[in-house]
């Protein structure tokens, strides 16, 4: 018996353009069968995607790779070569891997034979004819929206929150709601450094009753250009395209603002972005918090788990590791440490060769003896130099030592996962560290 699988594909341009859809593809798959297979047995499985064809992750497909790695599969049938990709190499991929798993490949409307050279050449021909009018139809669709960009019509994207848009597309100032003055407030709270992104979406949420205000969405208002009325697209730059909601200083004041408190934010967390949540494995995120004493507490929290874990207690249990860390840290970056340790090892070497001569008879051994009294002694010199060095006192809280620590640990610690033990106040902390190994 025949396993046969039929493949659709829509994508709204071409649907626009030659009124495919899926439902169409698939009765015609469905027909090509039942008229080419009538003599024979077979089995029919029609899946499909709505996906662009440039995109070659796609849900079906990838089932369908599956069944033929798995030899499920005798026959491929699609509508046009179209449905199954538009990049002409993905299309040569995907076709040299079906032939390689011996899997007939069939096009309802070209209708090439993969067996023969010339059928092989028009599979090509019709590749290639397909990426080209992928390439134009992006192309004419650019050229569009920047049309529509020049003529002062905001023809592409989602209207910006704060916004609205007109019957000529022109987007103006939504003045008959709050969400303008809700903008300018956020970037006015951004520019001033004092409150989270967290901690101004609840404030903003709260006084304007509203529940839009994520961490997430003001960070992605912070990128819009147009907030100041300036329009971004590719390579065109159009100034005054509409109407500012804030001044251009205040945007800029914002964002730099914002870069800084980023930039410190992960420098004052020991662990930034090497702790992981040991059940579902994301890095788990850095928070912070004041006491009423105001006394500074920093914190790991993992968004989907829900779990918190403190700084000081990741750093209680790895104290013993983490010293260990910094003392090979300390060593790799001190020069006089390393001089000494290779004069130590040259030293070895040549008090070991004098060992050997003075066994022999070819020598004077009086002589060797002050040679070896001389190695020895300084070999005793640079061991002492050595434990000092090894022995001097390291406090891994001090906050001056900070900046030093932080770039020993990211140095030699590659991920600390973290998993609570049921629900006491206590956790299982793994770390992977390569002591001597740096990343």
């Amino acid at each position: 018996m025949l396993r046969i699988i039929g493949y659709a594909r829509e994508s709204t341009q071409r649907q626009a353009l030659f009124g495919y859809n899926l439902e169409g593809q698939k009765e015609a798959i469905a027909r090509y069968c039942k008229y080419s297979f009538d003599k024979e047995e077979y089995t029919l499985e029609i899946l499909s995607d709505a996906k662009s064809g440039r995109n070659i992750k796609r849900e079906s497909l990838n089932i369908i790779f599956d069944k033929v790695r798995n030899k499920e599969v005798d026959i491929i049938v699609f509508h046009d070569l179209n449905r199954l990709g538009r990049d002409i190499i993905d299309l040569i991929n995907m076709i040299n891997f079906f032939r390689e798993h011996e899997v007939k490949v069939i096009s309802i409307m070209e209708q090439f034979n993969l067996n023969t050279a010339i059928g092989r050449r028009f599979f090509y021909m019709t590749a290639v004819s397909s990426q080209c009018e992928s390439e134009d139809i992006s192309e004419r669709t650019i050229r569009g929206i920047r049309a529509g960009f020049e003529a002062g019509k905001y023809v592409y994207g989602l209207i910006p929150y704060g916004f609205i848009r007109n019957k000529d597309k022109v987007l103006l100032v939504d003045k008959e709601s709050t969400k303008a003055q809700e903008i300018k407030e956020i970037f006015e709270l951004v520019s001033y450094g004092h409150h989270s992104h967290v901690e101004i979406a609840a404030m903003v949420n709260a006084k304007y009753n509203t529940k839009y205000w994520t961490e997430m969405n003001i960070a992605a208002a912070m990128k819009h250009h147009i907030y100041y009325g300036r329009l971004i697209y590719r390579d065109l730059d159009i100034r005054d395209f509409c109407e500012a909601i804030i001044s251009e200083e205040l945007f800029n004041e914002a964002n730099k603002t914002r870069t800084f408190r980023y930039i410190y934010s992960q420098r004052k967390f020991m662990f930034s972005r090497l702790v992981r949540c040991k059940n579902c494995n994301k890095i788990m995120r850095n928070e912070s918090a004041y006491s009423q004493t105001g006394k500074l507490y920093k914190y790991y929290f993992c968004t989907k788990c829900r779990m918190r874990i403190r700084e000081d207690e990741i750093l209680k249990k790895l104290e013993g590791e983490i010293l260990a860390i910094v003392r090979e840290y300390k060593r790799s970056c001190s020069k006089a440490y390393l001089n000494k340790k290779k004069e130590l090892s040259e030293t070895k070497s040549k008090l070991d060769t004098a060992i050997k001569m003075s066994d022999t008879d070819m020598v004077d051994p009086s002589s060797f003896k002050r040679l070896i009294k001389r190695l020895t002694i300084k070999i005793d010199k640079c061991q002492k130099y050595l434990d000092s060095f090894d022995n001097e006192s390291i406090n891994i809280h001090d906050e001056n030592s900070y900046d030093y620590i932080r770039e020993a640990i990211i140095q030699y610690i590659k991920y600390i996962k973290i998993k609570k033990i049921e629900k006491k106040i206590s956790f299982e902390i793994d770390a992977s560290i390569n002591l001597g190994q740096p990343k």
